[in-house]
């Protein structure tokens, strides 16, 4: 199978697993370089693998999956805790704790050097136990470098409890599905 073909700028056809990981790791090298965007590395490579939609169309998150979340929050609680999210079939259905993770009162860590590499990464999951269903300044640096979808839960951590927002931190309707 051969993935692309060098033709025109904005012309580069991928399978869209592909795609994903290579626009993860483009935006990885891009936040490295402190957003100086070399020209070629825009005409060829990013231009044409923005169609994120095609890579992964999400449709909802799994009540199993939420539900632990919830879960989570309030065995962590008062200290935050942090998740990666996984889909599978454009469900967000699994999460993965990574190692080295520090979690403490008013902040978490996640190493992303620690995940596996994959294509199914969707984004992150991780409570406020102050309360605030909002992302903080640390949350908008943050969720550009780890998915497209992110979750933030805070008490009483039930299922009207919690939000998602897109990395840029603008909210998002996702759909729970049971």
């Amino acid at each position: 199978m051969r993935y692309g073909k060098w033709m025109r700028p904005g012309q580069l056809q991928f399978d869209p697993g592909f795609r994903q990981a290579v626009d993860f790791w483009i935006e990885a090298i891009i936040l490295v370089q402190d957003r100086k965007r070399p020209v070629w590395l825009m005409q060829f490579f990013i231009a044409p693998l923005r169609q994120r939609d095609v890579c992964m169309k999400i449709r909802g998150i799994g009540a199993d999956l939420l539900d632990l979340l919830c879960e989570l929050g309030a065995d962590s609680h008062p200290k935050e805790f942090v998740a990666v999210l996984k889909v599978a079939d454009g469900i967000i259905a699994e999460l993965e704790l990574l190692p080295g993770t520090i979690t403490s009162e008013g902040s978490a860590h996640l190493p992303l050097y620690m995940a596996p590499l994959s294509t199914d990464t969707a984004g992150s999951a991780h409570s406020h136990p102050q309360g605030a269903l909002a992302p903080s300044a640390a949350d908008l640096l943050f969720f550009p470098r780890s998915g497209r979808y992110h979750i933030i839960l805070g008490p009483p951590y039930n299922r009207s409890s919690w939000r998602c927002f897109l990395a840029d931190g603008s909210p998002y309707t996702l759909e729970v599905i049971v």
